[in-house]
């Protein structure tokens, strides 16, 4: 079963090459990780480590829309970065 809210996969975009593509996001870390801003939090966890200097072009850049905000009726945008 597919959970709420995911198309199954998450888009990557490489601005250096100005390539993207989609990988695929299973249901277990949709679930896990609530929101775009959890699975953003995610990505960047498993893509960088604390040696990571936040203005090289070795950091992340995660972008999600969240609906976790209830009854507002707006997108959330969460832009998260090491």
């Amino acid at each position: 079963m597919k959970a709420k809210g995911y198309l199954g996969g998450v888009l990557w975009v490489d601005l250096t090459c100005g390539t993207s593509e989609v990988r695929p996001l299973d249901d277990g870390t949709a679930e896990r990780y609530i929101g775009g801003s959890g699975l953003g939090t995610r990505i960047l966890y498993d893509e960088t480590t604390p040696a990571t200097d936040p203005l090289g072009p070795e950091n992340k850049l995660a972008v999600g829309v969240d609906k976790l905000q209830l009854g507002s009726g707006h997108d959330n945008w969460a832009i998260n970065h090491n």
